[in-house]
């Protein structure tokens, strides 16, 4: 039962876990000998209880602070939201201190949970992906950028003293981008891009792995770095002008080398990833990585292009904007419109009721919540059609929920396992059957992060349906929220991850969609965006009932 009342991380409650606990002393005799420490232990104990009852989140270091908000209070009152914000940035903080590799600090996927404590146990996930270092990306950006997100982000970068979070920004930036370079250097086969990769923190590398990482790349993780990059390269540059003197020349250098990691993607992109006419590969077979991209002759995994309309489409935008095309035959500009060409496809019109009423919705791969990551860092919702499908989206999304009776929403995630087992599995396809196009079987299985286009749609309302799911049995620990939940409470993953958490950490910033669409604006390509996408779009979605 979703309301049932809160544990920590498991059914037997864990002291080190959080403040405010039901403890059950099973050696206590039938009759209390009434002494004076018994006396002052119990007026101890009451006092607790006296100032807990008086605070909304009053108890800022326990991990279970969900239950002391209601849905209520977190839809009137703006300052309840704004508390439960600080807790959330907070807590989920505590994760990136693990969740990072100490000497690079690049991104490891997350870390297994003790079923008793919550604490972080291993395995420590030591492999990661640039998609995940997008989401560490975007939080330092808002640090660094300033203005009225850089509180939140810096409780997340530092928790315990957020008043440092600026320099340790600026120090972990330092690190990533000499992790980046040095992992150039060893495999210029990947023209600058990361595969799946593990960290040897202990050699302060970063390696190609696990599996057949060794010898491919993938597109669609990298689109998702690749404009987490672009908005803080850019950030990098105007901060440098405006940053207390003693920073000026660090931020000046960060810029000049989070550039030169782009200049190179560019450069390399079309190279590595184009396929045929108007083709994006999605997986690119890498012949030899420690040889340069021009003494490569790299090709597709197999029939598998880049089409999609979802988060995939952040590369295509890069290729399309950025890529030297200078290589390929025939007219560039007919090459490039046949991009967005062979995508058109994959946008399919769909009818819905929503209390009734007809809605237009763009059918998505499973309809999971994971599919709307570029809204996340591109300025999307500046095209009003496409604003339009992405608000009828998440609409349809809480709607589902709220008619089936689901506590929670869905989105591709670690399964479940009863308690005490270890993590098993990926459930790559959680979402709305009658708005996918792939086949979904699981109905069982949410996740916190679920929430996060909800939250971009409307921040209340996305905030409602996490907290919700906050309230699930151990779905909060010393790490923050937990990776998944079954819908009865009784299974979940035991694992913590940047996906299932972060993304809710960079929507609740508002993710870096706007600041991106500023920059483009100034590189003079923001209109052409918008243009491209009501011309798509428009051809696919001719009428759009809302």
């Amino acid at each position: 039962n979703i309301n049932a009342k809160p544990r920590c991380m498991s059914i037997k409650v864990s002291r080190s876990c959080c403040v405010f606990e039901e403890v059950k002393d099973e050696s206590a005799p039938v009759s209390f000998v009434f002494s004076t420490m018994y006396f002052t232990k119990l007026a101890l104990i009451l006092l607790v209880l006296h100032l807990a009852s008086h605070a909304i989140a009053s108890d800022a270091t326990g991990c279970r602070f969900a239950p002391k908000f209601t849905a209520e209070q977190l839809l009137s009152s703006a300052d309840a939201r704004q508390q439960f914000l600080e807790l959330v940035f907070q807590q989920e903080g505590r994760f990136a201190k693990v969740g990072l590799a100490a000497s690079t600090a690049t991104t490891y996927d997350g870390t297994e949970l003790d079923w008793d404590s919550g604490k972080p146990t291993q395995p420590l996930h030591t492999f990661s992906a640039p998609s995940k270092e997008s989401l560490h990306i975007m939080v330092l950006t808002h640090v660094l950028k300033g203005g009225s997100t850089s509180k939140l982000a810096s409780l997340f970068v530092e928790p315990d003293s957020p008043d440092t979070a600026f320099e340790t920004a600026i120090d972990q930036l330092e690190r990533k981008i000499a992790a980046y370079q040095s992992f150039n250097q060893r495999f210029p086969g990947y023209g600058g891009y990361l595969p799946w990769y593990t960290n040897v923190d202990a050699q302060g590398l970063i390696v190609p792995g696990p599996g057949n990482w060794n010898r491919m790349v993938p597109a669609l993780d990298n689109g998702e770095n690749i404009w987490a990059i672009y908005a803080l390269k850019n950030a990098l540059q105007d901060v440098s002008q405006t940053a207390p003197q003693e920073y000026r020349a660090r931020l000046q250098n960060l810029y000049t080398q989070w550039q030169a990691q782009w200049d190179l993607m560019a450069q390399t992109a079309v190279t590595l990833f184009y396929y045929d006419v108007g083709n994006i590969c999605a997986v690119t077979i890498i012949p030899n990585i420690s040889a340069t991209p021009s003494e490569n002759s790299y090709s597709c995994d197999g029939n598998g292009y880049l089409d999609d309309p979802y988060e995939g489409e952040l590369f295509t935008w890069f290729v399309y904007f950025f890529g030297n095309f200078s290589q390929v035959s025939g007219n560039i500009e007919h090459v490039k419109k046949q991009i967005w060409i062979n995508k058109r496809a994959q946008l399919v019109p769909l009818e819905y009721r929503i209390n009734g009423a007809k809605v237009t919705i763009q059918r998505g791969w499973c309809f999971s919540s994971h599919e709307q990551w570029k809204y996340l860092e591109m300025p999307y919702l500046k095209s009003n059609i496409n604003r339009m499908l992405f608000m009828n989206g998440e609409k349809a999304r809480t709607w589902n929920s709220y008619k089936k009776k689901i506590p929670g929403l869905y989105a591709a995630v670690n399964d479940v396992v009863p308690p005490k087992k270890l993590q098993s599995g990926y459930l790559g396809c959680l979402g709305i059957p009658e708005l996918a196009q792939n086949p979904i079987t699981r109905f069982d299985v949410v996740t916190p992060y679920g929430a996060y286009p909800v939250i971009l749609a409307n921040h209340t309302i996305g905030m409602i349906w996490y907290h919700r799911m906050l309230l699930g049995t151990a779905m909060q620990g010393p790490l923050g929220s937990t990776e998944s939940t079954n819908v009865n409470g009784t299974e979940l993953s035991p694992l913590v991850t940047w996906d299932s958490k972060v993304t809710n950490v960079v929507a609740f910033l508002g993710g870096v969609a706007d600041m991106v669409g500023d920059y483009m604006q100034r590189e003079g390509i923001l209109q052409e965006f918008v243009e491209i996408i009501d011309r798509e779009w428009g051809k696919r979605f001719p009428t759009v009932h809302s």
